[in-house]
């Protein structure tokens, strides 16, 4: 997810588009007449479309799987093949660009798709401006962060990383619920803080917003995106529905808030749990638009874009990018974004 310097923050303003609708294209030679859901009219949205090829930014290196053991993956074993999934970019002290995210050893036909999830990859840019990090294979891997021997009394999982910059300190959320928290002085050494305190029983991929001096996170729970909001990152409110979808099998995966022309967009990934034929990375994301940032529901589909785990944000000179994992190469791939 994106990463918002709290004292720093700037909207922009974009020209005035009439809203887009179009056809949904198959994916991975998967197709299925997707049921258009309904959704109202709201002026002013604006169309972000993806400029250009994606440039295969990172690509994950064999590493020794850290254990613990799972059915198919051995502590201490070199696994040549490793794969990532949700994301985030942060700019650190040191004036490089960081990328945090789920990672596991690749699976095997027959496997379980989703073993060994323990750690986040953790890649730093070669150059000091993400323009000039915007190059084939020029981020570099770094050790693993927070495996579960660095997390004692947590769950093994680790998904979904979303890092905000608070002061001098860089402070993670990851998932599944509960949520907790790591934070760091210069994105290398993390310590865990614990779990925040959101009521909720099941949901994962945690993103945050900031705006307003609010800080809005959301996440998925089936067909449902929910959110809590906190002015201070301890204290949350009770979480709320901001969109369900109408169509039972679409899983939302990977939510995304932005603020973007006095609106805010809804990114979410699909998980499409009646396509038996897919390899459980679908790049198919979908975008809303509301006023407000706590309701989705019947707010106009203004597109879908082919990317998966979508990341959204800006460079230093305010260039628009969209990041995509496991597609359309394996590891990391990002792609100049423009709203129309």
């Amino acid at each position: 997810m994106k990463i918002f310097e709290t004292t720093k923050l700037k909207e922009l303003a974009f020209p005035y588009f009439a809203i887009m609708f179009f056809t949904l294209f198959s994916f991975a030679g998967y197709s299925q007449g997707r049921p258009m859901e309904k959704g109202g009219q709201l002026k002013k949205c604006l169309v972000p479309v993806i400029v250009g090829d994606y440039t295969h930014v990172y690509v994950p290196q064999g590493d020794v799987f850290s254990g613990p053991d799972t059915k198919d993956l051995k502590a201490g074993k070199y696994y040549p093949l490793w794969q990532p999934n949700d994301h985030c970019f942060v700019k650190g002290h040191d004036k490089h660009w960081h990328a945090f995210g789920i990672t596991h050893p690749a699976s095997e036909p027959g496997q379980s798709r989703h073993q060994g999830e323990f750690a986040s990859f953790h890649a730093v840019s070669a150059g000091k401006t993400f323009e000039s990090s915007f190059r084939q294979n020029s981020w570099l891997d770094k050790p693993k962060v927070l495996p579960p021997t660095q997390r004692p009394g947590e769950s093994s999982a680790n998904h979904a990383p979303t890092i905000v910059k608070q002061g001098k300190h860089f402070r993670m959320i990851y998932g599944p619920i509960p949520f907790r928290m790591a934070v760091s002085k210069d994105l290398y050494d993390w310590k865990p803080t614990g779990s925040i305190h959101i009521n909720e029983k099941s949901g994962r991929d945690p993103s945050l917003m900031f705006w307003k001096n609010t800080y809005y996170l959301v996440f998925c729970a089936g067909n449902v995106v929910k959110a809590s909001t906190s002015g201070d990152l301890v204290n949350w409110t009770e979480p709320v529905e901001i969109y369900k979808g109408e169509v039972a099998t679409y899983q939302c995966e990977s939510p995304s808030l932005i603020r973007n022309g006095g609106k805010f967009y809804l990114f979410w990934c699909l998980w499409d749990t009646a396509n038996k034929n897919g390899n459980g990375y679908d790049e198919r994301s979908f975008v809303y638009c509301s006023d407000d940032p706590l309701d989705f529901h019947g707010k106009p589909l203004v597109t879908e874009l082919d990317t998966h785990a979508p990341e959204i944000f800006q460079g230093e000179d305010k260039q628009w990018y969209i990041s995509s994992a496991q597609y359309p190469n394996r590891g990391i791939n990002v792609a100049k974004l423009e709203w129309k």
